[in-house]
């Protein structure tokens, strides 16, 4: 027969409960950590994002004046979806040796 004064079915309720709310509070606590580091790496990368497109736009802009093959293959190399690449850049969001050898290429080509 149960024991009408038996807590257990109470203890395990609140550890329920308990286990509820630190996990809701960790996934929230990942989620506004993802939010800050999301707007910390765009706020970063997007000037210098900025910088290279422009160079680029002058580099395309130039190859066009020049060639209608040199733009095109320029157009290939340098599109923007492709060179904004993380593979062109380091761990401080620099651009990496590879990327800085291909706009000077370019930019010597179209000089």
């Amino acid at each position: 027969m149960d024991d009408i004064f038996d807590d257990d079915g109470a203890v395990d309720a609140t550890a329920d409960i308990t286990r509820g709310q630190y996990t809701q509070g960790y996934r929230e606590g990942l989620n506004s950590n993802r939010n800050v580091n999301l707007q910390k790496g765009f706020d970063i990368a997007y000037p210098k994002g900025a910088s290279i497109a422009i160079e680029i736009g002058q580099i395309l802009a130039r190859a066009k004046r020049l060639d209608a093959d040199i733009y095109s293959q320029a157009k290939r190399e340098l599109a923007i979806s492709e060179f904004l690449d993380i593979k062109h850049f380091d761990a401080e969001y620099e651009l990496n040796d590879d990327g800085k050898a291909i706009l000077s290429k370019w930019n010597s080509l179209v000089a």
